[in-house]
């Protein structure tokens, strides 16, 4: 059982508190895409201990795990500590590009570490 509201909408209305990445996994064939690919990337804003409770990186590491996939985990940045089993590497781009810190630049940076490192 949940707290907050989740609990209220549960006692008073019945609600069923289901996983969020479990139901849009499901909802995008995740599982399916993951066993057909060659390598798995993920991201999350900070990698830090929040993100081994549940949170889609960790489910997106566990499914690649599953298929013995490698997986890559990009993020804006990372405590250095926290790794989700599964992950194979996390590319932190505060450590990578500390020269341009700037949100506007992010989308480059991504496609640059893919074609570097994964392609």
């Amino acid at each position: 059982m949940g707290g907050g509201i989740s609990h209220a909408l549960q006692r008073q209305c019945g609600a069923t508190l289901v996983s969020g990445f479990a139901y849009l996994a499901s909802g995008m064939s995740l599982e399916d895409r993951v066993a057909r690919a060659s390598h798995v990337v993920t991201g999350e804003g900070r990698v830090d201990a929040s993100t081994l409770s549940g949170k889609v990186v960790s489910g997106v590491a566990a499914m690649a795990q599953k298929y013995q996939k490698p997986c890559t985990v990009i993020c804006g940045s990372w405590d250095g500590e926290s790794r989700p089993e599964g992950v194979s590497e996390i590319l932190a781009l505060d450590e990578l590009f500390e020269e341009d810190k700037c949100a506007d630049t992010t989308a480059r940076h991504i496609q640059k570490l893919l074609s570097e490192r994964i392609a």
